[in-house]
């Protein structure tokens, strides 16, 4: 089977039968490592919030809040692993 993707042809052996559950997805080799930077990163976030609650140095507290602001978009995708 081919399929054009965006202009460019991609050769498709044979389509799963079904998809695999989120158990399985969380088993497969290949995210562990993402899975490990995920909670990693929501150390680093829990960290970075308490420090900004504790924080008097507006520069300090501007900084923490960009920090926080910059991984906002990942938190729905890191939660899910």
């Amino acid at each position: 089977t081919l399929v054009y993707l965006r202009g460019a042809k991609v050769r498709v052996s044979q389509a799963p039968e079904r998809l695999p559950t989120s158990a399985e997805y969380r088993a497969m080799p290949e995210l562990q490592g993402l899975r490990g930077s995920f909670e990693e990163a929501r150390a680093s976030d829990e960290d970075a919030a308490g420090r900004l609650a504790a924080s008097k140095d507006p520069d300090e507290r501007l900084r923490l809040t960009g920090v926080l602001a910059a991984r906002v978009n990942l938190a729905p995708v890191r939660d899910a692993l």
